[in-house]
């Protein structure tokens, strides 16, 4: 697999979801013990963890609004997981072959121009893992250390347990590992998987800016002087079939950009799906928790980190949508710039088809519903605001 795009761009990502048994990337590795131990991994935290969580509400004496929001912040996190990892272990075949479209020689950069895009690209994917993934940690350190300063607290997390557990029962240090492990799994995953998806999409709209700028240069001298020469008796005839092939060319890369998203919306539309549906639930309670915990404690600092790096991570989403969309708005722009009046008549037909085409821009809509857009990422805050404020008023 020719990955040197893909691995400079999410080396990281990569590297952490093969630990937890998603390799999409090296075929050898995906053998039967590999998946056997990437399904007990699943099904151990983003499925039986989230059920002993719940549990607990079946044996509380006192069930009050504030047990309930320290379990809301978590519990709808872990079960969107399950559905955002999903596709990692059952079509991994596609993800790879999806990955590898990106090495396609329509989306090759051959120009000093096109190469500098890409290398933006590279540089923002890097740069996005790298500010998730410490927000992650910095939350998960946080929220793994409350049985350190707080002395009521023997789990991060209470999970149902058939016996009364004590930091000297022969079991306290594997059940805290186990609770502990799988927030961890839960905070890297959900940070792999959010910023490879948001990479694609950002890859997607650099070639996009690429294709514009071929749009634009076509018909140009300097871009013409690789098939013509001035000696040539038929310059004309030979500038306009430059022309033609040129042209040809871009609606190919337009082609395979529409194909190219299609292909990523059908395997992951239901990971930003998942992640917005419940996003007014988490942020809203994570909210919540800030406002009745003391602002000097540890716990504070550890909600704060959490809510922000939510809040960030459903704008990444949307903004990355909110690009592709306006990209892909701006073709027609890019053909207008070009010197099309001077094209024969075939030329023109092929842009008048292709300025059309892109009067519809490209729009990844999560769940096969709810486009990912600024609009979206501020109709999602509203709401959040809203229950926020609910909540708020039944402390009162």
């Amino acid at each position: 697999m020719a990955n040197d795009l893909i691995k400079r761009s999410f080396g990281g990502n990569i590297k952490i979801m093969s630990w937890y048994g998603m390799n999409f990337v090296d075929v050898a590795v995906n053998n039967s013990v590999y998946k056997i131990y990437s399904y007990i991994l699943y099904f151990l935290t983003t499925w039986i963890f989230p059920v002993l969580i719940v549990s607990t509400i079946f044996v509380e004496e006192n069930v009050d609004l504030i047990l309930l929001t320290d379990m809301m912040f978590l519990l709808p996190q872990m079960w969107i997981l399950s559905v955002k990892i999903f596709p990692f272990l059952k079509k991994n075949v596609e993800i790879r072959a999806m990955l590898e479209l990106i090495q396609d020689e329509h989306f090759k950069s051959e120009l000093p121009e096109h190469k500098k895009i890409v290398e933006r690209c590279v540089g923002e994917c890097k740069k996005m893992f790298l500010f998730f993934i410490v927000c992650s940690i910095m939350a998960w350190v946080l929220w793994a250390g409350k049985p350190l300063y707080a002395k009521e607290k023997l789990l991060p997390m209470n999970i149902l347990l058939p016996f009364e557990l004590t930091k000297a029962h022969p079991l306290y240090y594997p059940i805290f590992i186990y609770v502990s492990g799988c927030g961890l799994y839960g905070a890297t995953s959900n940070c792999s998987i959010d910023c490879l998806f948001a990479g694609l999409m950002h890859h997607v709209s650099g070639q996009i800016k690429i294709l514009k700028h071929k749009l634009i240069q076509i018909g140009r001298k300097d871009n013409l002087s690789m098939f013509c020469e001035d000696d040539d008796p038929n310059r004309t005839k030979v500038r306009n079939e430059c022309i033609y092939n040129e042209l040809k060319e871009c609606i190919d890369h337009y082609d395979k950009i529409t194909s190219y998203i299609k292909d990523l919306e059908e395997i992951f539309t239901f990971v930003p799906f998942g992640q917005l549906s419940v996003s007014t639930v988490v942020i809203c309670v994570s909210c919540f928790q800030v406002m009745i915990l003391d602002p000097l404690s540890t716990n504070f600092l550890g909600m704060i980190t959490f809510a922000l790096t939510m809040i960030f991570q459903i704008y990444t989403y949307c903004h990355y949508g909110n690009q592709l969309y306006h990209e892909s708005a701006s073709i027609g722009d890019a053909v207008y710039m070009s010197d099309w009046y001077s094209f024969d008549l075939k030329s023109k037909r092929m842009i008048i088809i292709l300025m059309e085409r892109s009067k519809k821009p490209l729009v990844f809509k999560a769940g096969y519903l709810l486009p990912l857009s600024v609009e979206t990422f501020v109709s999602i805050m509203r709401k959040t605001y809203s229950l926020l404020a609910v909540l708020q008023k039944q402390m009162e």
